[in-house]
């Protein structure tokens, strides 16, 4: 892995390449919502590091971050579905259902504690 210093740095190439391409026009219309959430995404992420990073219990902070962006995807998901923005025929979807009906089973306590 490489250090922080040369990790800040690749990320700042890469959002001057971004730009340049942004200027040049490269980025189809629709891959700007893309994009939107991606540096959404990574803002949260850096933000979310930066906290822990200064926090006497950062591996909580981490978690917590973890816990509320799970919570706020499943949200979107399920309006999204009500809306019927969603196919509920899509394998994915199948998978999604699966991994919520494994998540509720591991959030249940066990029995006899």
């Amino acid at each position: 892995m490489s250090s922080p210093q040369v990790q800040i740095a690749a990320l700042r190439a890469y959002v001057r390449d971004l730009d340049h391409s942004l200027t040049e026009g490269r980025i189809p219309p629709g891959g700007m919502e893309d994009l939107k959430t991606a540096v959404d995404e990574l803002r949260s992420r850096v933000w979310a590091i930066m906290t822990a990073a200064s926090s006497p219990d950062g591996q909580a902070v981490m978690q917590r971050f973890r816990l509320r962006r799970a919570m706020e995807t499943i949200a979107r998901v399920t309006a999204e579905t009500r809306a019927g923005r969603i196919g509920r025929d899509q394998r994915e979807f199948l998978l999604l259902t699966d991994s919520a009906r494994e998540f509720l089973r591991a959030a249940q306590p066990e029995a006899g504690t």
